[in-house]
C-alpha cells in the first residue's frame, strides 16, 4: 500500500493534492505530518483505503518518504523545498514546529532571496570557519585570507547546513550553530575549543587580515 500511495502522490497534480486552484499569490506552504491526511482524502484515497488503512500509511510513513515524493508536484508549480528553520530565520514570524519535522516549499523568487539574506546574515560564520582552519587546525594555505578565500568565501553549501542544524566537518574540525543564542560552536576531535559570535568573528577577522 505504502509505494502505491507515494507513487500517486508523486504523479499527482499539485492542485489537486492541496485542493488549492491558484498558486500564483502563496509564495510559500509549510508541509508534516499534520496534513498528510488531507493530502489522502484530497486524492480520494479514502476511496480505495478504508480509514484503518488510512492511519496506518499515516503512522507507517516517513517524513522524508513522504516529502520526497511531494518535491515533483511542487517543483511543478515553481516551489523549492527550503529546510524549517532556515526559514525561520530569513522570514520573520515563521514559527518552526520542533516536535515535527516541517518543510517549507517557497516560490523560487523567494527562495532566492531568502538564501541572500542568509548569506548576508550569516556570512560571519564562514570567517569564524577560517579562523579556526587556519589557527587551529595547521591550515595548508599561506594566510587566513587565501584560507578563507579557497575553502569557505560565499559558500552557500556550508551556510545551507550549519543552520539547518547539520554539522559541517573539515579536517578534525567540526562546527554546529546554536539557534537559539546564535553561537557557532568549534570542536576539533569533540573538544570544545570555541563559542562564537557575530561581532567577535567579524572583529578577530579584521584584525587577523591586518596583521
Amino acid at each position: 500500500m505504502k509505494e502505491a500511495v507515494l507513487e500517486a502522490i508523486s504523479g499527482a497534480s499539485l492542485k489537486k493534492i492541496l485542493d488549492i486552484d491558484d498558486f500564483e499569490e502563496t509564495e510559500w506552504i509549510w508541509v508534516n505530518k499534520g496534513i498528510y491526511k488531507d493530502i489522502m482524502f484530497n486524492l480520494q484515497m479514502d476511496h480505495v483505503y478504508d480509514e484503518v488503512q488510512i492511519e496506518e500509511f499515516i503512522d507507517g510513513v516517513l517524513d522524508r518518504e513522504m516529502l520526497d515524493k511531494l518535491i515533483k508536484p511542487f517543483r511543478s508549480q515553481g516551489y523549492l523545498p527550503m529546510n524549517q528553520f532556515q526559514f525561520a530565520m530569513a522570514e520573520k514570524g515563521f514559527k518552526p514546529t520542533k516536535e515535527i519535522e516541517t518543510v517549507v516549499f517557497v516560490k523560487e523568487k523567494l527562495y532566492r532571496k531568502l538564501m541572500i539574506r542568509l548569506m548576508k546574515d550569516f556570512s560571519w560564520i564562514l570567517k569564524a570557519m577560517a579562523l579556526d582552519t587556519y589557527f587551529k587546525m595547521g591550515s595548508q594555505y599561506r594566510s587566513l585570507m587565501e584560507t578563507y578565500r579557497e575553502l569557505y568565501e560565499e559558500n552557500g553549501r556550508i551556510i545551507d547546513a550549519v543552520l539547518s542544524n547539520e554539522e559541517h566537518r573539515y579536517l578534525t574540525g567540526r562546527w554546529k550553530f546554536e539557534r537559539k543564542t546564535k553561537e557557532l560552536l568549534f570542536f576539533k576531535q569533540d573538544e570544545l575549543y570555541h563559542s562564537w559570535g557575530e561581532g567577535e568573528a567579524e572583529a578577530r577577522f579584521q584584525e587577523s587580515v591586518r596583521r
